[in-house]
């Protein structure tokens, strides 16, 4: 459950957050967002594996302290995931 309701803009439970429509289609549209999703799809496939190719595809848009930021919000997450599944948590 949020702390706030969700807004009904957007398409993920994110992005619901966003209270303005102008904000919710920046974010949308915003290319950054395609390549860090595809870039965590590809990891949570490949992991450790993950191929020098695709970073070279992330600094076509982000620059090396956003790379950074978005593996170490990535690990983060799916840790958090890893452990709320271990301890059972719905």
């Amino acid at each position: 459950m949020t702390r706030i309701k969700n807004s009904g803009l957007g398409s993920s439970p994110f992005q619901r957050l966003f209270h303005s429509e102008e904000i919710s289609h920046k974010w949308a549209e915003d290319t950054k967002e395609s390549y860090a999703i595809a870039f965590a799809e590809l990891f949570l496939i490949h992991r450790e594996k993950t191929e020098e190719k695709f970073f070279q595809v992330l600094k076509e848009v982000f620059t090396d302290e956003e790379v950074s930021e978005l593996l170490a919000f990535i690990c983060f997450t799916t840790a958090q995931q890893y452990f709320g599944a271990l301890m059972d948590l719905k």
